[in-house]
């Protein structure tokens, strides 16, 4: 995995790069730049409403394959990582997220790139996009 720091407009500019390494079998990660948001990983569609009945409107809302969603959640301050961490990992446990996927440096799949888990194959051969299913526009 190559870690990269970069602006949005570097990001921009790195989308025809990021399109080959993606067209030649590699996944496309990303994270924000903040440290104030975290994220659950392989969310179902139920854990998502149940999230937004207690107040946990995710920021964003991404499907990586079908029926498999990730959501980026503001927690609305900056807290240390073990805590964020520890948030992802409660979050987690009560929405039936991936526990392997809370640390608070880890990384969602970057929409408008295909999933390339090998297991997501569909039968026409093709791996699905990572789509974005809901924005809080009001995010940066």
């Amino acid at each position: 995995m190559q870690r990269r720091t970069w602006s949005r407009d570097q990001v921009m500019k790195a989308l025809p790069f990021l399109a080959r390494m993606n067209a030649r079998g590699h996944d496309v990660y990303a994270r924000p730049d903040s440290t104030r948001f975290v994220l659950l990983d392989d969310v179902k569609p139920a854990a998502l409403d149940a999230m937004k009945r207690d107040g946990h409107e995710p920021s964003l809302v991404t499907q990586t394959s079908k029926g498999n969603f990730q959501a980026w959640l503001d927690l609305g301050e900056a807290p240390e990582p073990k805590m964020r961490t520890q948030i992802g990992r409660d979050l987690a446990r009560r929405y039936g997220a991936d526990p392997a996927s809370v640390d608070h440096r880890h990384f969602g799949r970057l929409p408008g790139f295909t999933n390339r888990k090998p297991q997501h194959t569909q039968a026409n051969g093709f791996q699905p996009f990572v789509l974005v299913m809901e924005a809080d526009e009001h995010q940066p």
